[in-house]
């Protein structure tokens, strides 16, 4: 990857990808050190990038696979040290019902809601079974409900097929 094509990545989409961060970790600091590490992963294995939309997906793609790599990883520290204490609740309402939501609720509301992928998709990208998909959203959704109100449902993607008229 190019150094212009970097400059022209952060300066098209580092919004973008610093909220998709935020979304991920709940932290801002957290979600910007997301995008960094994601950029520097994808620099390594991509270096022949052509366009900043194709970089953007890329370093999204490298994210969502850091974080639940992070998440697996905590996951297994927290069944070995339950006695340290929890993260300080987020100081802003959003940030507070977030908090709430376990890491794997947090992942499966953001790859559900957000990158608009189908339950078997998000139960391939975390390695779990669909049905612990379904229970992570269904309670994720209840909380944020409490809090925000409905949650408007996701349609899943349907295939289009062009066909000719005759």
């Amino acid at each position: 990857m190019r150094g212009d094509l970097i400059d022209e990545l952060l300066d098209v989409a580092s919004g973008r990808l610093a909220a998709y961060g935020y979304l991920l970790t709940g932290s801002q600091v957290a979600g910007e050190a997301l995008v960094q590490d994601a950029v520097a992963k994808v620099l390594v294995r991509h270096r022949m990038l052509a366009d900043p939309l194709d970089a953007e997906r890329r370093v999204r793609d490298a994210m969502r696979t850091i974080h639940l790599a992070r998440v697996r990883r905590a996951n297994k520290w927290w069944a070995t040290h339950p006695q340290d204490p929890a993260e300080p609740a987020a100081p802003d309402p959003m940030g507070r019902t977030l908090a709430g939501l376990t890491p794997h609720e947090r992942a499966v509301v953001v790859l559900r809601h957000h990158d608009q992928l189908t339950i078997e998709e998000i139960a391939a990208a975390m390695h779990a079974g669909e049905a612990t998909v379904e229970r992570h959203l269904a309670h994720a959704e209840a909380t944020l409900a409490a809090t925000f109100g409905p949650i408007a449902p996701v349609i899943d993607r349907v295939e289009i097929v062009e066909t000719r008229l005759r």
